[in-house]
Protein backbone atom coordinates (compact mmCIF):
# COMPACT_ATOMS: atom_id res chain seq x y z
CA UNK A 1 0.00 0.00 0.00
CA UNK A 2 1.11 3.06 -1.35
CA UNK A 3 0.21 5.60 2.25
CA UNK A 4 2.65 5.21 4.45
CA UNK A 5 0.01 5.65 7.45
CA UNK A 6 -1.26 1.85 5.73
CA UNK A 7 1.69 0.48 4.80
CA UNK A 8 3.04 -2.56 5.76
CA UNK A 9 4.76 -3.12 8.66
CA UNK A 10 7.39 -5.35 9.93
CA UNK A 11 5.09 -6.36 13.19
CA UNK A 12 2.21 -7.11 10.22
CA UNK A 13 4.91 -10.08 8.77
CA UNK A 14 6.65 -10.91 12.09
CA UNK A 15 3.31 -11.39 14.22
CA UNK A 16 0.94 -14.26 15.72
CA UNK A 17 -2.34 -14.62 13.58
CA UNK A 18 -5.42 -12.47 14.52
CA UNK A 19 -8.27 -14.12 16.22
CA UNK A 20 -11.30 -14.25 14.38
CA UNK A 21 -13.38 -11.31 15.02
CA UNK A 22 -17.04 -11.60 15.90
CA UNK A 23 -19.98 -12.01 13.27
CA UNK A 24 -22.41 -9.70 12.61
CA UNK A 25 -24.99 -12.54 12.48
CA UNK A 26 -24.79 -12.54 16.33
CA UNK A 27 -25.16 -9.01 17.37
CA UNK A 28 -27.24 -8.25 19.95
CA UNK A 29 -30.05 -5.87 19.68
CA UNK A 30 -28.87 -3.99 22.45
CA UNK A 31 -25.38 -3.44 23.91
CA UNK A 32 -24.85 -1.64 27.50
CA UNK A 33 -21.82 0.35 25.52
CA UNK A 34 -20.62 0.82 22.09
CA UNK A 35 -16.87 1.25 21.70
CA UNK A 36 -15.50 3.12 18.24
CA UNK A 37 -12.16 2.41 18.20
CA UNK A 38 -9.99 -0.76 18.70
CA UNK A 39 -7.16 0.51 19.69
CA UNK A 40 -4.87 -0.12 23.48
CA UNK A 41 -7.46 2.40 25.02
CA UNK A 42 -10.66 0.70 23.02
CA UNK A 43 -10.28 -2.74 24.08
CA UNK A 44 -8.90 -2.50 27.39
CA UNK A 45 -12.02 -0.41 28.54
CA UNK A 46 -14.21 -3.03 26.31
CA UNK A 47 -12.32 -5.93 28.64
CA UNK A 48 -12.70 -4.23 31.95
CA UNK A 49 -16.62 -3.30 31.42
CA UNK A 50 -17.37 -7.05 30.15
CA UNK A 51 -15.48 -8.28 33.02
CA UNK A 52 -18.05 -6.34 35.20
CA UNK A 53 -20.92 -7.39 33.67
CA UNK A 54 -21.94 -5.26 30.43
CA UNK A 55 -22.68 -6.31 27.31
CA UNK A 56 -19.98 -4.35 24.54
CA UNK A 57 -19.95 -3.93 20.59
CA UNK A 58 -16.53 -2.37 19.54
CA UNK A 59 -16.30 -1.15 16.50
CA UNK A 60 -12.81 -0.78 14.23
CA UNK A 61 -12.34 0.53 10.86
CA UNK A 62 -9.42 -1.49 9.84
CA UNK A 63 -8.55 -4.27 11.83
CA UNK A 64 -7.45 -4.52 15.67
CA UNK A 65 -3.77 -2.83 15.68
CA UNK A 66 -3.71 -1.83 12.40
CA UNK A 67 -3.75 1.96 13.87
CA UNK A 68 -1.30 3.68 16.63
CA UNK A 69 -1.40 0.98 19.01
CA UNK A 70 -0.29 -1.94 16.83
CA UNK A 71 2.40 0.15 14.63
CA UNK A 72 4.80 1.88 17.16
CA UNK A 73 7.70 1.54 18.48
CA UNK A 74 6.90 -1.16 21.07
CA UNK A 75 8.46 1.17 24.22
CA UNK A 76 6.51 0.86 27.41
CA UNK A 77 7.81 3.48 30.39
CA UNK A 78 6.05 5.23 32.59
CA UNK A 79 4.83 9.02 32.37
CA UNK A 80 2.89 11.10 30.10
CA UNK A 81 3.14 12.72 26.67
CA UNK A 82 3.19 16.17 28.50
CA UNK A 83 6.70 16.66 30.68
CA UNK A 84 5.89 16.62 34.87
CA UNK A 85 6.40 20.60 34.56
CA UNK A 86 3.96 20.83 32.47
CA UNK A 87 1.39 18.49 34.18
CA UNK A 88 2.02 20.76 37.72
CA UNK A 89 1.43 24.24 35.62
CA UNK A 90 -1.82 22.81 34.05
CA UNK A 91 -3.22 20.42 36.87
CA UNK A 92 -1.91 22.25 40.39
CA UNK A 93 0.83 20.31 42.56
CA UNK A 94 -1.65 17.86 44.45
CA UNK A 95 -3.59 17.16 41.13
CA UNK A 96 -0.09 16.72 39.13
CA UNK A 97 0.97 14.03 41.75
CA UNK A 98 -2.30 12.14 41.31
CA UNK A 99 -2.42 12.01 37.42
CA UNK A 100 1.49 11.04 37.50
CA UNK A 101 0.52 8.65 39.86
CA UNK A 102 -2.08 7.22 36.92
CA UNK A 103 0.98 6.70 34.51
CA UNK A 104 3.04 4.72 36.68
CA UNK A 105 -0.31 2.30 37.49
CA UNK A 106 -0.61 2.14 33.59
CA UNK A 107 2.96 1.11 33.08
CA UNK A 108 2.67 -1.60 36.09
CA UNK A 109 -0.81 -2.77 34.81
CA UNK A 110 1.44 -3.48 31.08
CA UNK A 111 4.62 -4.85 33.36
CA UNK A 112 1.39 -7.35 34.73
CA UNK A 113 0.15 -8.36 31.26
CA UNK A 114 3.45 -8.65 29.14
CA UNK A 115 4.62 -11.44 32.26
CA UNK A 116 1.24 -13.30 32.15
CA UNK A 117 2.10 -17.02 30.23
CA UNK A 118 -0.38 -16.22 27.34
CA UNK A 119 1.31 -12.70 26.66
CA UNK A 120 4.79 -14.47 26.04
CA UNK A 121 4.67 -13.87 22.21
CA UNK A 122 4.65 -10.55 22.90
CA UNK A 123 8.58 -10.79 23.40
CA UNK A 124 9.19 -8.96 26.30
CA UNK A 125 12.55 -7.22 27.46
CA UNK A 126 13.44 -5.29 29.65
CA UNK A 127 15.99 -2.35 29.97
CA UNK A 128 15.96 0.98 28.72
CA UNK A 129 19.04 3.29 27.33
CA UNK A 130 18.41 6.63 27.40
CA UNK A 131 20.63 9.24 26.13
CA UNK A 132 21.61 12.68 25.87
CA UNK A 133 23.30 14.78 22.74
CA UNK A 134 24.62 17.40 25.55
CA UNK A 135 27.95 17.34 27.50
CA UNK A 136 27.86 15.22 30.55
CA UNK A 137 28.21 16.56 33.59
CA UNK A 138 28.64 14.53 36.81
CA UNK A 139 27.74 11.50 37.62
CA UNK A 140 24.49 11.53 39.67
CA UNK A 141 23.80 7.61 40.75
CA UNK A 142 24.57 4.48 39.56
CA UNK A 143 22.57 4.82 36.30
CA UNK A 144 24.04 7.74 34.93
CA UNK A 145 26.93 7.06 32.15
CA UNK A 146 29.75 9.35 30.83
CA UNK A 147 31.25 9.07 27.41
CA UNK A 148 33.57 5.97 28.03
CA UNK A 149 30.54 4.31 29.84
CA UNK A 150 28.51 4.82 26.53
CA UNK A 151 31.21 2.97 24.53
CA UNK A 152 29.89 -0.07 25.86
CA UNK A 153 26.45 0.29 24.51
CA UNK A 154 26.81 1.98 21.00
CA UNK A 155 29.64 3.37 18.98
CA UNK A 156 28.94 7.07 18.45
CA UNK A 157 30.53 10.65 19.31
CA UNK A 158 27.07 12.59 18.78
CA UNK A 159 25.89 11.03 22.39
CA UNK A 160 27.71 12.65 25.09
CA UNK A 161 25.77 11.06 28.62
CA UNK A 162 23.18 8.84 29.15
CA UNK A 163 21.26 6.64 31.73
CA UNK A 164 19.98 3.19 32.22
CA UNK A 165 16.40 2.11 33.08
CA UNK A 166 15.69 -1.19 34.31
CA UNK A 167 12.14 -1.12 34.69
CA UNK A 168 11.09 -0.06 31.29
CA UNK A 169 11.06 -2.80 28.50
CA UNK A 170 10.00 -3.44 24.82
CA UNK A 171 7.59 -5.56 23.29
CA UNK A 172 5.83 -6.42 19.86
CA UNK A 173 2.60 -4.64 19.97
CA UNK A 174 0.73 -5.89 17.62
CA UNK A 175 1.32 -9.04 19.53
CA UNK A 176 0.02 -7.52 22.37
CA UNK A 177 -3.24 -6.42 20.65
CA UNK A 178 -4.04 -9.71 19.12
CA UNK A 179 -3.61 -11.19 22.66
CA UNK A 180 -6.07 -8.57 24.27
CA UNK A 181 -8.36 -8.87 21.67
CA UNK A 182 -8.77 -12.62 22.03
CA UNK A 183 -8.98 -12.35 25.69
CA UNK A 184 -11.85 -9.30 25.11
CA UNK A 185 -13.81 -12.38 22.58
CA UNK A 186 -13.52 -14.40 25.35
CA UNK A 187 -14.77 -12.42 28.22
CA UNK A 188 -17.89 -11.78 25.51
CA UNK A 189 -17.18 -8.52 24.21
CA UNK A 190 -18.34 -7.94 20.29
CA UNK A 191 -15.67 -6.64 18.29
CA UNK A 192 -16.53 -5.78 14.55
CA UNK A 193 -13.70 -5.28 12.27
CA UNK A 194 -13.52 -3.21 8.90
CA UNK A 195 -16.56 -1.43 10.31
CA UNK A 196 -16.32 2.35 10.50
CA UNK A 197 -19.17 4.18 12.10
CA UNK A 198 -20.58 6.78 10.33
CA UNK A 199 -23.10 8.19 12.24
CA UNK A 200 -24.45 8.20 16.43
CA UNK A 201 -27.75 9.55 16.94
CA UNK A 202 -30.54 9.18 19.48
CA UNK A 203 -32.70 5.77 19.13
CA UNK A 204 -35.94 5.42 19.34
CA UNK A 205 -35.25 2.74 22.04
CA UNK A 206 -35.63 4.71 25.52
CA UNK A 207 -32.58 6.38 26.48
CA UNK A 208 -30.54 4.59 24.27
CA UNK A 209 -27.91 5.57 20.67
CA UNK A 210 -28.39 3.77 16.96
CA UNK A 211 -25.66 3.66 15.27
CA UNK A 212 -24.93 3.56 11.29
CA UNK A 213 -22.38 1.51 10.03
CA UNK A 214 -20.76 2.06 6.60
CA UNK A 215 -21.82 -1.76 5.77
CA UNK A 216 -25.60 -0.06 6.95
CA UNK A 217 -26.27 -2.85 9.99
CA UNK A 218 -27.54 -0.81 13.02
CA UNK A 219 -26.77 -1.73 16.49
CA UNK A 220 -28.12 0.00 19.73
CA UNK A 221 -26.26 0.88 22.44
CA UNK A 222 -27.34 2.27 25.85
CA UNK A 223 -23.64 4.35 26.25
CA UNK A 224 -20.82 5.13 23.10
CA UNK A 225 -17.43 5.83 23.91
CA UNK A 226 -14.93 7.53 21.63
CA UNK A 227 -11.57 5.65 21.76
CA UNK A 228 -10.28 6.80 18.28
CA UNK A 229 -7.31 8.31 19.34
CA UNK A 230 -5.41 9.98 15.75
CA UNK A 231 -7.51 8.58 13.76
CA UNK A 232 -10.56 10.25 14.44
CA UNK A 233 -14.05 9.93 12.42
CA UNK A 234 -17.10 11.10 11.19
CA UNK A 235 -18.72 11.20 14.50
CA UNK A 236 -16.56 12.87 17.44
CA UNK A 237 -17.21 16.38 16.31
CA UNK A 238 -16.06 17.46 19.88
CA UNK A 239 -12.79 15.17 19.54
CA UNK A 240 -12.05 16.25 16.19
CA UNK A 241 -12.01 19.86 17.28
CA UNK A 242 -9.30 19.04 20.16
CA UNK A 243 -6.97 16.35 19.43
CA UNK A 244 -5.02 17.31 16.08
CA UNK A 245 -3.75 13.82 14.32
CA UNK A 246 -0.03 14.07 14.37
CA UNK A 247 2.17 11.90 12.26
CA UNK A 248 5.05 9.72 13.33
CA UNK A 249 7.52 7.50 11.40
CA UNK A 250 9.79 4.08 11.76
CA UNK A 251 11.56 2.88 9.65
CA UNK A 252 13.06 -1.26 9.86
CA UNK A 253 15.91 -2.07 8.11
CA UNK A 254 17.42 -5.41 6.02
CA UNK A 255 18.86 -7.98 8.43
CA UNK A 256 22.40 -6.27 9.29
CA UNK A 257 24.30 -9.34 10.11
CA UNK A 258 27.76 -8.64 11.54
CA UNK A 259 27.18 -5.25 11.02
CA UNK A 260 24.73 -3.66 13.42
CA UNK A 261 26.13 -4.69 16.68
CA UNK A 262 29.41 -3.54 16.01
CA UNK A 263 27.92 0.11 16.31
CA UNK A 264 24.99 -1.25 18.69
CA UNK A 265 26.41 -3.12 21.58
CA UNK A 266 23.18 -3.73 23.47
CA UNK A 267 19.56 -5.11 23.69
CA UNK A 268 18.29 -2.12 25.89
CA UNK A 269 15.54 0.00 24.16
CA UNK A 270 17.44 3.12 23.23
CA UNK A 271 15.78 6.60 23.33
CA UNK A 272 17.72 10.63 23.55
CA UNK A 273 15.78 13.29 26.00
CA UNK A 274 15.48 15.46 23.11
CA UNK A 275 11.65 17.13 22.59
CA UNK A 276 11.08 15.36 19.42
CA UNK A 277 14.45 12.61 19.51
CA UNK A 278 14.86 9.14 18.12
CA UNK A 279 13.63 5.75 19.07
CA UNK A 280 15.38 2.63 18.41
CA UNK A 281 16.23 -0.96 19.18
CA UNK A 282 17.10 -4.40 17.41
CA UNK A 283 14.80 -6.87 15.88
CA UNK A 284 15.11 -10.53 15.28
CA UNK A 285 17.53 -11.22 12.44
CA UNK A 286 19.85 -8.46 13.49
CA UNK A 287 17.27 -5.27 12.02
CA UNK A 288 17.17 -2.42 13.49
CA UNK A 289 14.24 -0.54 14.42
CA UNK A 290 14.17 3.30 13.83
CA UNK A 291 11.81 5.92 14.78
CA UNK A 292 12.31 9.42 14.28
CA UNK A 293 10.20 12.83 14.38
CA UNK A 294 6.57 13.73 14.04
CA UNK A 295 4.66 16.28 11.67
CA UNK A 296 1.10 17.84 11.70
CA UNK A 297 1.44 19.23 7.69
CA UNK A 298 1.18 17.42 4.67
CA UNK A 299 2.32 13.10 4.04
CA UNK A 300 5.44 12.22 3.16
CA UNK A 301 6.10 9.19 0.91
CA UNK A 302 7.49 6.24 1.68
CA UNK A 303 10.49 6.90 -0.53
CA UNK A 304 11.03 10.64 1.30
CA UNK A 305 10.44 8.94 4.86
CA UNK A 306 13.31 6.21 3.65
CA UNK A 307 16.02 8.86 2.75
CA UNK A 308 15.10 10.99 6.25
CA UNK A 309 15.98 8.06 8.04
CA UNK A 310 19.09 7.48 6.33
CA UNK A 311 19.73 11.04 6.83
CA UNK A 312 18.63 10.84 10.51
CA UNK A 313 20.66 7.83 11.14
CA UNK A 314 23.64 8.89 9.44
CA UNK A 315 23.89 12.08 11.80
CA UNK A 316 24.17 9.52 14.80
CA UNK A 317 25.74 5.96 12.62
CA UNK A 318 27.99 7.91 10.31
CA UNK A 319 30.03 4.21 10.23
CA UNK A 320 27.30 2.24 10.02
CA UNK A 321 25.57 3.73 6.86
CA UNK A 322 28.40 3.62 5.26
CA UNK A 323 28.67 -0.11 6.23
CA UNK A 324 24.78 -0.37 4.82
CA UNK A 325 25.27 1.21 1.96
CA UNK A 326 28.33 -0.59 0.78
CA UNK A 327 26.35 -3.97 1.03
CA UNK A 328 23.49 -2.56 -0.88
CA UNK A 329 21.28 -2.68 2.18
CA UNK A 330 18.19 -0.38 2.59
CA UNK A 331 15.56 -0.11 4.86
CA UNK A 332 13.19 -2.54 4.36
CA UNK A 333 10.16 -1.38 5.81
CA UNK A 334 9.00 2.11 6.29
CA UNK A 335 5.74 3.35 7.28
CA UNK A 336 3.94 6.51 10.10
CA UNK A 337 1.18 6.27 12.04
CA UNK A 338 -0.99 8.78 13.59
CA UNK A 339 -1.37 10.06 17.49
CA UNK A 340 -4.01 12.30 18.85
CA UNK A 341 -2.29 15.37 20.19
CA UNK A 342 -4.37 18.09 22.43
CA UNK A 343 -2.58 21.61 23.05
CA UNK A 344 -1.76 20.50 26.62
CA UNK A 345 -0.25 17.38 25.39
CA UNK A 346 -3.11 15.57 28.21
CA UNK A 347 -5.81 13.32 27.24
CA UNK A 348 -9.46 13.76 27.06
CA UNK A 349 -10.67 11.05 29.40
CA UNK A 350 -14.45 11.50 30.68
CA UNK A 351 -18.04 12.34 29.21
CA UNK A 352 -18.49 14.60 26.02
CA UNK A 353 -22.36 14.67 26.33
CA UNK A 354 -24.91 12.41 28.66
CA UNK A 355 -23.97 9.02 27.95
CA UNK A 356 -21.52 9.78 25.46
CA UNK A 357 -17.69 9.59 26.78
CA UNK A 358 -14.23 9.55 25.28
CA UNK A 359 -10.79 7.84 26.06
CA UNK A 360 -8.14 9.45 23.56
CA UNK A 361 -5.60 11.94 22.84
CA UNK A 362 -2.63 10.21 24.31
CA UNK A 363 0.04 12.24 22.25
CA UNK A 364 2.63 9.35 21.26
CA UNK A 365 3.13 8.41 24.78
CA UNK A 366 -0.05 5.66 24.89
CA UNK A 367 1.53 2.30 26.19
CA UNK A 368 1.07 2.60 29.39
CA UNK A 369 -1.35 5.99 29.80
CA UNK A 370 -4.11 4.35 27.20
CA UNK A 371 -4.97 1.53 29.41
CA UNK A 372 -4.78 3.33 32.89
CA UNK A 373 -7.44 6.22 31.18
CA UNK A 374 -9.43 3.05 29.88
CA UNK A 375 -9.43 1.13 33.47
CA UNK A 376 -10.55 4.59 34.55
CA UNK A 377 -13.51 5.45 32.74
CA UNK A 378 -14.45 1.86 33.02
CA UNK A 379 -14.86 2.06 36.74
CA UNK A 380 -16.29 5.49 36.72
CA UNK A 381 -18.70 3.45 33.96
CA UNK A 382 -19.33 0.94 36.23
CA UNK A 383 -20.51 3.72 39.25
CA UNK A 384 -17.51 4.48 40.93
CA UNK A 385 -18.37 8.33 40.58
CA UNK A 386 -14.46 9.05 42.16
CA UNK A 387 -12.29 7.39 39.41
CA UNK A 388 -11.61 10.14 37.11
CA UNK A 389 -10.88 12.24 39.11
CA UNK A 390 -7.01 12.17 37.82
CA UNK A 391 -8.65 14.00 34.82
CA UNK A 392 -11.07 16.81 36.09
CA UNK A 393 -9.01 19.06 36.22
CA UNK A 394 -7.64 18.81 32.60
CA UNK A 395 -8.83 22.00 30.24
CA UNK A 396 -9.55 21.00 26.46
CA UNK A 397 -8.94 24.17 24.21
CA UNK A 398 -9.76 23.94 20.18
CA UNK A 399 -6.75 23.80 17.63
CA UNK A 400 -8.95 25.49 15.35
CA UNK A 401 -8.15 23.52 12.49
CA UNK A 402 -5.29 24.27 9.93
CA UNK A 403 -3.99 27.00 12.04
CA UNK A 404 -3.60 24.79 14.99
CA UNK A 405 -1.60 22.03 12.35
CA UNK A 406 0.59 24.73 11.33
CA UNK A 407 1.02 26.23 14.88
CA UNK A 408 1.81 22.55 16.07
CA UNK A 409 4.51 22.50 12.91
CA UNK A 410 5.87 25.18 14.08
CA UNK A 411 6.11 24.30 17.93
CA UNK A 412 7.85 21.04 16.45
CA UNK A 413 10.43 23.33 14.58
CA UNK A 414 10.85 25.42 17.69
CA UNK A 415 12.03 22.90 19.70
CA UNK A 416 14.19 21.03 17.09
CA UNK A 417 16.18 24.23 17.16
CA UNK A 418 16.39 24.42 21.15
CA UNK A 419 17.25 20.46 20.90
CA UNK A 420 20.68 21.93 18.52
CA UNK A 421 21.63 24.61 20.17
CA UNK A 422 21.52 23.05 23.34
CA UNK A 423 23.40 20.54 21.89
CA UNK A 424 26.25 22.67 20.04
CA UNK A 425 25.69 25.67 22.52
CA UNK A 426 29.26 24.79 23.40
CA UNK A 427 30.61 24.86 20.03
CA UNK A 428 28.55 28.17 19.48
CA UNK A 429 29.73 30.09 22.76
CA UNK A 430 33.62 28.61 21.81
CA UNK A 431 33.57 30.83 18.54
CA UNK A 432 31.55 33.83 19.82
CA UNK A 433 34.45 34.47 21.97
Amino acid sequence: MSDPIYAQTWYDENSIKPPKPSDFSKKLDKYDFAVIGGGLAGLVLSLKLSQGGATVAVFESKTIGSGASGRNGGFCSTGWAASSIKIKKTLGLEKAEIFEDLGVRGFEWMKKQVSKPRYQKVNAKYGELNLSLSNFQNKKDESSLSPDDLKRYLVSSRYKSGSINKESFQFNPLNFMRILMEECLENGVHIFENCSVLKVERSQVINSFELLTEKCQKFIAEKVTYATGGYGGLCASELDRILLPIKTFVAVTDPLPDILKKHIRTEFMISDNRRAGNYYRLLDEERLLWGMGISALGNKSISKIKRDAFRDLKSHFPKLVEEINALGLTFQYVWSGLMGYSRNFLPYVGELSPNRYAVAGFGGHGMNTAPISAICLSEFLLGNRDSLNGFDEIMHLPHYGNVGKVAAEIIYKYLSMKDFISEYKPIILKYDR
